[in-house]
């Protein structure tokens, strides 16, 4: 099917580019929050005075930042490797690159889809043909800016002919993306005909974050430096406040995106 417009994120034009951003984005996360989580044990250990609850605060505020720029991170590979299509029968479709690629385990297997993506959005770049992966965009039920998105809750024909409804996002920084957000308004859907479901989202959030202080604070009494409760539930509890702080995450995700 012929395209006379596409979308594609100005820094995936260029060969390299993406895996260099996504291989970057990975190796200088990870050495920083290392660095951070070594420098609160070699303090403890350099000066015994500290409070012992310090190595504690740097995992806490490593991790923290860790997932907060894998976050962004993430959010810019999702623009690089998506790419919009309009074709001559004036049918809008997306492509997210990574869907065509297979990741093996470990660094290497994920450098070598990397340089996979990369390939393929030079392809992209360059086809006057629509990809056969690319799925439609039949109607927007939502749409919804944020800081650095548009998120797109919306109807999909997939590659095989499936309809579904499933959430999208428009990450900015494409090139003429007026354009692209005057296409995706045109199949807005004022009127669904759809009855909206119940979210669940909001007391999953409420849940989740009653379990994490709960556990949070059952962990600090239990540490050996208050030593209010016994010292063997601190390691059940502190496991008990990630698992809490996961299911947070994850409600507080799917309320952002209207799922």
């Amino acid at each position: 099917m012929p395209i006379i417009q596409r979308w594609i994120a100005p820094s995936s034009k260029a060969p390299g580019r993406y895996a260099l951003h996504s291989l970057g984005s990975v190796v200088g996360i990870v050495a920083l929050t290392v660095t951070l989580a070594a420098a609160g044990s070699l303090l403890s250990v350099r000066f015994p005075q500290i409070p012992s609850l310090l190595p504690l605060v740097f995992c806490l505020g490593a991790s923290a930042l860790g997932i907060a720029l894998a976050v962004r991170a993430g959010q810019k590979n999702l623009r690089n490797a998506t790419v919009f299509f309009l074709t001559e029968e004036n049918r809008l479709f997306l492509l997210d690159t990574r869907w065509l690629v297979r990741y093996k385990q470990g660094f290497l297997g994920f450098a070598e889809a990397s340089l996979a993506i990369d390939r393929l959005l030079q392809q992209m770049a360059a086809t006057e043909r629509l990809p056969a992966q690319a799925e439609e965009i039949l109607r927007i039920e939502q749409l919804r800016e944020t800081d650095d998105a548009y998120l797109l809750r919306c109807q999909i024909r997939s590659a095989r002919g499936r309809v579904k409804r499933c959430t999208r996002f428009l990450v900015k920084g494409y090139e003429n993306e007026t354009a692209l957000l005057r296409q995706l308004e045109r199949r807005k859907a004022w009127q669904t005909g759809l009855e909206t479901p119940k979210s669940h989202n909001p007391l999953g959030i409420a849940v989740s974050l009653l379990a994490l202080v709960l556990f949070a604070a059952l962990c600090v009494l239990s540490h050996p430096a208050v030593d209010r409760l016994p010292q063997n539930w601190y390691f059940p509890s502190m496991g008990a406040a990630y698992a809490a702080l996961f299911f947070l995450l994850l409600f507080a995700l799917r309320q952002h995106r209207g799922e």
